[in-house]
């Protein structure tokens, strides 16, 4: 999704003269895609010094057109860590989802939505409304092509009985007992989110009878700041486009990443 914030990051690129090729290395390597970038470049012209670089052989002096503030700014933007710290300066478009009952709050794209829905907590990539009444059923697709849904939710388990519960829930699809999809493999990882320790939980699906027919299904585990119990973070990404809801999944490890406990 193309954002005023990444066509600022472009414009102030472009007024430093900095290249294209340069501008998309390091969207990149801040997980922006090349659709939105090839986007957000094509709505901000080139400034006349970079073109009338590649064309002269002469050394031209940048112009003084910038204010101060301005020049220290991008000064500490680059020193700090480039488009990173450019969009926690200026706002990185990403909200707060925190809760006060399992003590935790991780921050989440702008153009998704957190909500509640039969106690669970939820992150999805459509609103809540549109959950409500076609989440689950015969007119899922007007979700939209492609899906992404996180459930948080929390048990009074240990981590590895969680884990052990879940393998076993999955076993009896892989061994086709639950014909509710198919599915060849269940990885597992262990893994670190801050401090704190846990487990991934992924693998592929098809010809599912539930949602869409294929996607992808990741959970992460981990305790609760009491040691009483295990949040489980739920993400299942499907639709008709596989590398988007593989993107979608990918935004997944990003908001786990941001994870903390509340003082």
């Amino acid at each position: 999704m193309v954002t005023k914030e990444l066509i600022e990051y472009i414009k102030t690129c472009r007024e430093q003269n900095i290249s294209n090729e340069q501008i998309k290395l390091t969207l990149k390597e801040q997980s922006w895609t090349d659709e939105d970038i090839n986007t957000g470049l094509s709505q901000i012209s080139q400034p006349t010094e970079v073109i009338q670089s590649a064309q002269s052989t002469e050394t031209q002096k940048p112009k003084k057109k910038f204010l101060i503030p301005v020049i220290i700014i991008i000064g500490t933007l680059v020193v700090g860590g480039g488009i990173f710290a450019y969009f926690h300066f200026f706002g990185s478009g990403w909200q707060v989802f925190r809760n006060t009952e399992y003590g935790f709050e991780v921050e989440y794209p702008n153009d998704w939505y957190a909500f509640e829905d039969m106690g669970n907590r939820i992150i999805a990539t459509y609103p809540p409304e549109e959950h409500k009444e076609y989440f689950g059923t015969e007119d899922y697709k007007k979700l939209g092509d492609n899906l992404g849904i996180i459930i948080i939710s929390r048990e009074t388990k240990s981590q590895e009985e969680k884990l052990n519960s879940i393998k076993e829930r999955y076993a009896k699809i892989i061994n086709g007992i639950d014909k509710s999809a198919k599915i060849d493999e269940i990885k597992t990882e262990e893994i670190t989110i801050g401090k704190e320790g846990g487990y991934k939980i992924y693998f592929n699906y098809r010809e599912s009878k539930i949602m869409y027919e294929n996607g992808y299904h990741v959970i992460y585990l981990l305790s609760d700041k009491n040691r009483t119990g295990v949040i489980q973070f739920e993400g299942d990404f499907s639709g008709n486009n596989e590398q988007i809801y593989t993107d979608y999944a990918e935004k997944f490890g990003e908001i786990l990443s941001t994870f903390e406990f509340l003082d």
